[in-house]
């Protein structure tokens, strides 16, 4: 019925629960109604067996998907702690009560009543203690799975999710500028919902700080990943040629110490045409050094 997944187990478990046709005590599920199994050959094998249901349970609809499951699990809702929770995903798989009492307009002790009663009442979310940053100023909570934040999440229209990812990154922006020493998750959280809140240049300044903190810890493959969404925030946007400039020049700088002088060619001439399509002086000398070093380094004759 379940094919396997866990998840499909839980959630109609919790479905079948919150319509009150099994009860949940200590580590059973206690039902109303009676399930045997039938043997179809009549000499007590295992191998035929059918399932004969009986009760509330006969009359049940078993959903054909995960996602499915799902949204009978969200429609059962109350309408507010559905709103919550739609609020709550676009922070992610985890978030925060304190951004999520800010983007409620509500006050955050009632919004961890609320929390609460979710926790207890539905299996969609938990406490989330396996976090080391911001724990002092905020209740942390994850959903259950991914695909239930998702759910959540697509509840939102476009034009929703952009706007409150907006207000997700300027409220962290303002925890993060209160920080002498921000964690490098908290820049990447801003640059992430500055990104999905398509203000593209906040998010590139944000990505690249991510980046030379990375590049400072020696995390040479989380610099370039970082670097490479800096400049694609870049690209769609005019006027951002010293940014993208710098943004590529740590990318040259990084995948020399990463290859011990002797960079990804590949990755050095896809930047290359990248500054050269600039037109700052900056970005005009930058080019010619790299390229004369490119030359030197792939096409010099080796000394004798």
């Amino acid at each position: 019925m379940c094919k396997g997944n866990p998840l499909f187990v839980t959630q109609y478990l919790s479905l079948l629960e919150l319509d009150q046709i099994i009860r949940h005590v200590g580590n059973t599920y206690l039902l109303d109604g009676d399930i045997r199994t039938l043997d179809l050959d009549g000499d007590n094998r295992t191998l035929d067996e059918e399932w004969i249901v009986s009760g509330k349970l006969a009359n049940v609809l078993i959903p054909d998907s995960i996602e499915a499951v799902l949204e009978q699990c969200i429609e059962r809702l109350l309408e507010e702690d559905r709103e919550l929770l739609q609020i709550a995903a676009v922070q992610g798989d985890f978030f925060m009560s304190l951004l999520l009492a800010d983007l409620l307009a509500k006050r955050e002790l009632d919004v961890l009543s609320q929390l609460r009663r979710v926790v207890e009442r539905y299996r969609i979310i938990s406490f989330y203690m396996d976090v080391d940053w911001l724990k002092n100023k905020s209740d942390f909570y994850i959903f259950e799975h991914h695909l239930i934040q998702q759910a959540f999440y697509k509840k939102l229209s476009p034009r929703e999710r952009v706007l409150h990812h907006h207000s997700v990154a300027e409220l962290l922006e303002r925890i993060l500028k209160e920080q002498t020493n921000p964690s490098r998750r908290l820049i990447l959280e801003v640059a992430r919902h500055y990104d999905l809140g398509n203000e593209l240049i906040l998010a590139a300044h944000y990505y690249f700080l991510a980046a030379q903190s990375s590049f400072s810890d020696g995390a040479f493959i989380e610099t370039i990943e970082l670097c490479k969404r800096a400049r694609e925030c870049l690209k769609k946007v005019d006027n951002q040629d010293r940014m993208l400039v710098e943004v590529i020049q740590l990318l040259f700088v990084v995948s020399e110490n990463r290859w011990q002088g002797k960079p990804d060619l590949r990755g050095v001439l896809e930047n290359l045409l990248f500054l050269r399509k600039l037109d700052t002086s900056k970005a005009e000398l930058l080019w010619s050094v790299k390229v004369l070093n490119v030359v030197a380094r792939y096409y010099r004759k080796p000394s004798k």
